[in-house]
C-alpha cells in the first residue's frame, strides 16, 4: 500500500495485488478536498517506478466507467485492454 499524507492526514491510498507476473491497482482514492491537484498522477508514478524495480511486467487496473477516470489512466500512461458497456481494464507493460 502507498500512502499520500499532508501535514499527518491521509489524503490518497493506493493499494494492489500481486500475481506471479502482473500486479494489479486495486483501490486509487484520494481525499475530495486534494482532488485534481496531482495526488493521483504522484501516488501511480511513484507506484510505476517501484515496480519497475521488481520482477512484473505489467500493471492492470480495472474500473466502472461511472468513475469517469478514462482519461486519467490514459494521461498516466496506461492503455485500454478492454472497454465493456460497464467497465474499462487498463494496462500497462513496464519497460526497464
Amino acid at each position: 500500500m502507498i500512502i499520500a499524507v499532508n501535514k499527518d492526514k491521509i489524503i490518497g491510498v493506493l493499494s494492489f495485488e500481486e500475481y506471479p507476473w502482473t500486479i494489479e491497482i486495486d483501490t486509487l482514492i484520494v481525499d475530495i478536498k486534494y482532488r485534481n491537484k496531482g495526488i493521483g498522477s504522484k501516488l501511480i508514478k511513484y507506484f510505476i517506478n517501484k515496480i519497475k524495480k521488481t520482477k512484473y511486467q505489467e500493471i492492470r487496473v480495472g474500473t466502472y466507467k461511472c468513475y469517469d477516470c478514462k482519461g486519467f489512466y490514459l494521461n498516466n500512461g496506461f492503455e485500454i485492454d478492454n472497454d465493456s458497456k460497464d467497465t474499462w481494464e487498463f494496462k500497462m507493460r513496464i519497460n526497464r
